[in-house]
């Protein structure tokens, strides 16, 4: 039995002379893109019985066959033999060098370990914040380190106009007309040379550390396409479960090597740089040394060594992932559609030297963790040392005692409890001291109030502002909120009802450090109005982005 043509009518698998055959089903299936564009193929059919079809999917996308037995027919469409154990040995090659990867950073940790130790402790501290921007994008894995002037590109120019902004766009759109079937793969690989305009070309030649006027165009064309490559090959990679499992304990393991300086840096695992530095380390031996002056490749040899795994195994996904089973019923017109990986959201973090909580697994919204490790300062009081040398809103020296919180509990305080205040001797925590001087108030109907808050933090804790600081030092300074109690991220509102609400308001007292290792003694002044409620007393919005950068 072979395939028909172009389709198969209603009543086909009857005999001309009108005697009924005992297979008289028939089949239609389309396979296509999302958009609904054919895919073009092979497939293998098996019936009801466990007869075999075989051939080629028409120019409509289609499989059709008739005189089938009644039952479901199992469809291979673009059947290729799924080789399960060329994908093992493919990962094992991978693992092989990313080992080696490891076994390398941690002789070189060691010995930059020794040598920043021989710098003491203001020279040791310069080292330390100047790590900012040293990757990509600020947030992988620090294999892609960026010439001085790169990353003062990246912290100066506007997120809108940021060209790593402008790339991820351009790749999203780009790929997902690849994936629809609407470009071919040569098509989407050219598709940032078609789509950004030339200076933004060279403004991300210039990100990745190569110098683009001593590019020809046609070596710019290419360094573009390698780019959109990289996405391409990333995107499958991260959509494969037993190759991001690897990855990510690569991230863990590159994490643990990673000298206090480079640990700084580190916040995850990020396969799009693995695989861009990786084809970035193949690019640029051919480029000559003028232009690649400004990239550092870190363990280039065994990058290059990943490039033409990374290829295959992404080749070999491809193949899985289009390589489809499905069970069609007979009589009835089936469609199906390709699985694609995800579309990678290519969005620059902000500039920072923070690694996440490794107690919080997700955000309360949006794509990144908020809650960080801080680990300067006293074990038991840490904070994140600034590039001014000091916690982030916070001044050097001893703290001026007009900044102290109240000794003592406000006059008329039970009094003014018992008529429906909050007690700001909450979990008797003595939280008047948290306050200079504070006054009961009663907020009327449709006052709203905001309330900052991290992973970690409540979001319908007790300590409230009428307004939203403009910037997380405004924050932290203003409101005295040290670092290891809340890392913000988040704003939650609360507006008044018909009932009103009672309040203490007052200037938040200061705060101070706990002297650390270093010896210096540090505080936050507060003195921004705050408010403070019964905890979980009231509704609040659901969290919402500060927005706030890191620096």
């Amino acid at each position: 039995m072979t395939q028909i043509g172009e389709g198969v009518a209603i009543g086909a698998g009857k005999d001309p002379k009108g005697f009924e055959l005992d297979d008289n089903h028939w089949l239609e299936l389309d396979y296509l893109y999302q958009n609904g564009t054919p895919l073009y193929g092979t497939y293998r059919a098996t019936d009801n019985e466990g007869m075999e079809w075989n051939g080629r999917v028409n120019d409509q996308g289609q499989v059709c066959l008739a005189g089938l037995p009644d039952g479901k027919v199992q469809v291979d469409l673009l059947p290729e033999t799924s080789d399960e154990k060329a994908l093992k040995a493919t990962r094992r090659a991978i693992q092989k060098v990313l080992d080696q990867i490891i076994a390398d950073q941690k002789a070189e940790a060691e010995e930059y370990e020794r040598d920043l130790e021989n710098l003491g402790g203001p020279r040791r501290v310069y080292q330390h914040i100047h790590k900012v921007g040293d990757s990509v994008w600020n947030a992988a894995l620090g294999v892609v380190e960026l010439a001085e002037t790169a990353t003062h590109k990246l912290i100066e120019i506007s997120n809108f106009l940021h060209p790593v902004n402008l790339l991820g766009d351009q790749l999203k759109a780009a790929y997902k007309s690849y994936q629809d079937g609407e470009l071919t793969r040569e098509q989407w690989y050219d598709s940032i040379n078609q789509n950004l305009k030339e200076e933004h070309q060279k403004d991300l030649a210039r990100i990745f550390g190569i110098e683009p006027d001593d590019l020809s165009k046609e070596r710019l064309q290419e360094l573009m396409a390698l780019i959109a490559e990289a996405y391409d090959v990333a995107a499958f990679i991260a959509d494969d479960a037993e190759t991001q499992t690897m990855l990510k304990q690569f991230a863990k393991d590159l994490a643990a090597t990673q000298h206090s300086m480079e640990w700084a840096g580190f916040a995850g695992a990020a396969v799009f740089e693995l695989v861009l530095a990786a084809l970035l380390a193949v690019f640029t031996t051919g480029i000559g040394t003028a232009a690649q002056a400004g990239i550092k490749l870190r363990h280039a040899a065994e990058m290059r060594k990943l490039t033409p795994l990374f290829r295959k195994l992404a080749e070999q996904l491809r193949s899985k992932k289009l390589n489809k089973q499905v069970d069609v019923p007979v009589d009835t017109p089936t469609t199906t559609k390709t699985d694609q990986p995800e579309i990678i959201d290519l969005k620059p973090a902000q500039p920072g030297f923070y690694s996440p909580h490794p107690d919080v697994d997700h955000p309360k919204t949006g794509d990144r963790i908020h809650r960080r490790e801080h680990t300067d300062g006293h074990a038991r009081d840490p904070y994140t040392l600034q590039d001014d040398g000091k916690p982030m809103g916070a001044e050097m020296g001893q703290m001026p005692k007009n900044l102290y919180g109240m000794e003592e509990l406000p006059v008329d305080h039970d009094a003014h409890v018992e008529q429906g205040w909050p007690t700001l001797n909450y979990n008797n925590h003595e939280t008047f001291n948290t306050f200079t001087v504070a006054k009961p108030v009663e907020l009327s109907k449709g006052t709203k109030i905001y309330r900052i808050v991290d992973e970690t933090a409540s979001d319908a804790g007790g300590f409230w502002a009428y307004d939203l600081p403009a910037s997380k030092t405004e924050w932290r300074k203003e409101f005295a909120v040290k670092d290891s109690w809340n890392d913000n991220g988040y704003y939650v509102e609360h507006v008044v009802g018909e009932e009103g609400l009672k309040v203490w308001e007052g200037p938040a007292a200061g705060q101070r450090y706990k002297k650390g290792p270093e010896g210096n003694s540090f505080y936050l002044s507060g003195g921004g109005t705050q408010l403070f409620v019964t905890p979980n007393s009231i509704e609040t919005s659901s969290p919402k982005l500060t927005e706030w950068p890191e620096l």
